[in-house]
Order: C-alpha cells, then sequence, then structure tokens
C-alpha cells in the first residue's frame, strides 16, 4: 500500500515538472525584432504597432494579439507573424496610400464643396475597401439631404508605380426627390395644420424655392418622428407609437410621406415612488415631492418630469 502511495505521488509530480518545463518552452523572452517588406512605415513603427518591445515574455496569445493589432492600422493588406529563436518576425505587405480622391460629375458649388471637404479626408491615408464603402455611404446621405434620392455614384480606382492609388468618384445625380404631399393617418388626435408645424419636413410649393425641407431626407424625416414624439409625449400619450413611411406617387419622383400615428390613451399624473433615494439629497428629494403634488391631476408631461430631475441634478 505504501509503495502505491509513493507511486502515485511520484506520477504527480513528474506530471508538475512536464506541465512546468512546457509552460517554460511556450513562454520566451523578445531578444530582437526582423521586419520584412516595409517601405513607407518604418521598422520602429511597426515593432510600436505590434506592443511588443525586447525584454518581453512571448507566446501565441501575445503573438495573436500583435497580429490583430497590425491589421487594426490598416496599414498592411498582409502581415506575417512569427517568433523562432528568441527573434519576433514581421513580415508585410503594405496598402497602397490614396494619392488623391477626383470628384466628377457635380456641378453645383454648395454640394461640390460639401462632397470635397468630406472626400479629402482619406486622401494620404491607406487604401482599405471598408473604410471607401463607409465614405460612399455617407456621400449618398449627404446627397439625400439635398434630395438627390436616386443618385448613383460610381467608384474607380488607378494604381500608381509608386504603390498608390487615385480613387475617382463618379456622380450621376439624377432628379431631385421633392415631397409632393403629407399625411397624417391613425388615431393621430390632433389635426393635419397642428402635425405640420411641429415636422421639418415641407410639402413642395411653388414659392419655397429656397428651402432645403422640401426635398426627402431620411434623416430630417427621424427628426420630424422625434419631434411628433415629444409632441404627443408632453402632452399626456406616453404609449405614442409613430412610424413613417414613403411612396412614389408621379413619374416626376415626387413622393408622398405620410405618418403613421397611433396616440394610445392619455395619462395623468398621480402619485410618485422613488427608488435608491437614499442616494439623493434630502432637501433635493423634498423640493420634488412638494413641486409634484403641483402636478397631480395634470396630464402626464415628458418635460414637466426632465425639469423636476434637472432640478435635482442641480
Amino acid at each position: 500500500m505504501i509503495f502505491k502511495i509513493y507511486r502515485i505521488k511520484k506520477i504527480i509530480i513528474l506530471i508538475f515538472l512536464q506541465l512546468f518545463l512546457f509552460q517554460i518552452s511556450l513562454s520566451e523572452t523578445i531578444k530582437q525584432f526582423n521586419i520584412e517588406g516595409n517601405d513607407r512605415v518604418a521598422k520602429e513603427t511597426i515593432i510600436m504597432f505590434s506592443s511588443l518591445e525586447i525584454g518581453d515574455e512571448i507566446d501565441d496569445f501575445t503573438l495573436n494579439e500583435a497580429l490583430k493589432k497590425l491589421y487594426y492600422t490598416n496599414y498592411f493588406k498582409e502581415v506575417e507573424l512569427n517568433f523562432k529563436n528568441q527573434s519576433v518576425n514581421i513580415k508585410v505587405i503594405e496598402n497602397p496610400i490614396i494619392q488623391s480622391v477626383i470628384v466628377k460629375g457635380i456641378k453645383k458649388d454648395s454640394i461640390n464643396s460639401q462632397v470635397t471637404e468630406l472626400t479629402k479626408k482619406i486622401e494620404k491615408y491607406p487604401f482599405v475597401e471598408n473604410k471607401v464603402n463607409d465614405q460612399i455611404k455617407t456621400l449618398k446621405n449627404l446627397l439625400r439631404s439635398y434630395g438627390y434620392y436616386f443618385a448613383d455614384l460610381q467608384t474607380s480606382i488607378t494604381f500608381n508605380d509608386n504603390n498608390t492609388v487615385d480613387l475617382i468618384y463618379n456622380f450621376e445625380l439624377g432628379e431631385v426627390a421633392k415631397i409632393k404631399k403629407i399625411n397624417f393617418i391613425g388615431n393621430r388626435i390632433f389635426n393635419d395644420t397642428i402635425l405640420r408645424n411641429i415636422i421639418i419636413s415641407e410639402e413642395t410649393k411653388f414659392w419655397k424655392f429656397i428651402t432645403r425641407n422640401k426635398f426627402l431626407d431620411v434623416n430630417r424625416i427621424n427628426a420630424d418622428v422625434n419631434r411628433l414624439n415629444n409632441y404627443y409625449k408632453n402632452r399626456g400619450y406616453y404609449d405614442v407609437i409613430i412610424k413613417s413611411t414613403t411612396a412614389i406617387i408621379n413619374e416626376k419622383n415626387q413622393f408622398e410621406l405620410i405618418f403613421n400615428i397611433n396616440a394610445g390613451n392619455k395619462y395623468y399624473f398621480d402619485k410618485i415612488e422613488f427608488a435608491n433615494f437614499d442616494k439623493i439629497n434630502k432637501n433635493s428629494l423634498k423640493k420634488f415631492e412638494k413641486d409634484f403634488k403641483n402636478l397631480k391631476g395634470k396630464k402626464y408631461s415628458k418635460k414637466k418630469i426632465n425639469n423636476l430631475i434637472n432640478d435635482i441634478n442641480n
């Protein structure tokens, strides 16, 4: 029995020593760096990007993290990284640099200046396809704010000898999309005149030749929905639901903008209960309770609640 126990202890000790030695073999110390393939990006910069330093202990996890960091910089199309004979070996292929962005197809100065301002932001930076796609989305949203809802944007790339590219944006603006009619449907409670005065979007009229609010714009419509939400919630309709839809109604790219409103029930202030009130200043709490008593029986208002909360925070 004693012999068996001794054998078990001996086996455990041997396994522990093997695991210990295995961990040491996986974690070694960096003595030097070997960088290949870099042209514009200096060796020291690549090492800095990797967050590795001479004297660091290194293992597979550390190598993987360094690889991710190098890719995240967007300066490299490909990165190979390994550790051998106490040397971190990094081989890169650099992404080309965007030398210039050329804009075609936009004649209107006010739009062209904004498009140029946006496109200049990626000049002299690495050419990365997903970054260019993000900019294309931004440019299309900008054009929509001017009413060019159906604008087409074609992108072409010219590769230069010095590992740079010229990026060409070719715009086909098309016709301006205008709002012909604005309708409010559903359980809306308030009449069209009141609701039209709340939103920013406007119907196209011959005398409205300056305003851009007559053009169909997703961002502006979202702002309209928020304004309508606030209007209803400040008048007791806590559960209001507002949806917006658009539909082409003629061949001239003129739209009908529809707001579908379900006002729901009207709510009134009754009583108030506090949670975690021990964290609130007692004097502020008393003031809140006193001011809230004046609201009892009155219609719910999001704005009035926010004003009372601001008084406590201040």
